[in-house]
């Protein structure tokens, strides 16, 4: 008789501390995004924790050898999102520049390194990007 009311009162206790932990929460906040496929999927954040929106460039530039402009913000640039280094060579940079004679370090906005990869940005503009390969570099770039 013990262990029957024992394990009723440790059921229902179960029961009654489930309904009043879920009862009207949200969706894991994690997962309230939807992918391309329609399923959910966990938001990206940046370094602060903040929600990046979209990490998507619209736009791209791809094997970029020499000094490019890709993109002027008067053209209609506003974010660099990311960049590939597709052939190492030496390092290059990313500028916020409308002219290839714009590459300063006042606008200075990434070192890409001499390594092959993908690099995450989501940086933005005011002039435009501006990508500076290094000597025998190839790099893509997306933006938008």
């Amino acid at each position: 008789m013990k262990k029957t009311i024992l394990i009723g009162f440790i059921a229902s206790a179960a029961i009654a501390f489930a309904s009043v932990a879920f009862a009207g929460q949200s969706p894991v906040q994690a997962y309230n995004s939807v992918n391309t496929s329609g399923y959910a999927a966990p938001q990206k954040l940046d370094a602060n924790g903040a929600v990046i929106v979209n990490t998507d460039g619209t736009k791209s530039r791809l094997n970029v050898t020499a000094a490019t402009v890709v993109q002027t913000a008067a053209a209609g640039a506003q974010r660099i999102i990311r960049f590939v280094v597709t052939t190492a060579g030496v390092a290059g940079a990313l500028y916020d520049a409308s002219t290839t004679g714009g590459a300063s370090a006042a606008s200075l906005i990434a070192v890409m390194p001499a390594t092959v990869g993908i690099y995450d940005l989501n940086f933005p503009i005011a002039s435009g990007v501006l990508v500076v390969p290094g000597s025998g570099q190839v790099v893509s770039v997306s933006y938008q």
